[in-house]
């Protein structure tokens, strides 16, 4: 996920009759991750009702990348599922280009997952 504002610029949402209420809930967790002050390159990993939100700050870009899991769903496989997001958007020659950021993530997203 990356943002404006408050507001994901691009998300993945396998279920597309889910996607208001991913949005929601990425919102939700974007806010969250703000209040807790996330450095740089730092990981965060927090519960929410039924699921697990697995979080970290790119080192370079004010970008956050995030990743909902199952309770079960280990750790380690998430944030290598993440360190992938961030290495393809990496690839990107200009990552404060917003609608070229989300066609590159919404065109690979379904690969990358």
């Amino acid at each position: 996920m990356r943002e404006v504002g408050s507001e994901p610029v691009c998300f993945y949402c396998p279920d597309s009759s889910q996607k208001k209420t991913c949005l929601k809930e990425i919102t939700g967790a974007l806010q969250q991750i703000k209040r807790l002050g996330l450095q740089s390159s730092e990981r965060q990993r927090f519960n929410t009702d039924q699921s697990i939100w697995n979080c970290v700050k790119d080192s370079s870009q004010d970008i956050y990348y995030f990743l909902l899991t199952a309770n079960s769903y280990p750790e380690r496989h998430a944030y290598a599922l993440l360190a992938k997001v961030e290495e393809a958007l990496h690839n990107l020659e200009d990552l404060s280009d917003d609608a070229l950021v989300k066609d590159k993530f919404d065109s690979n997203a379904s690969e990358l997952y």
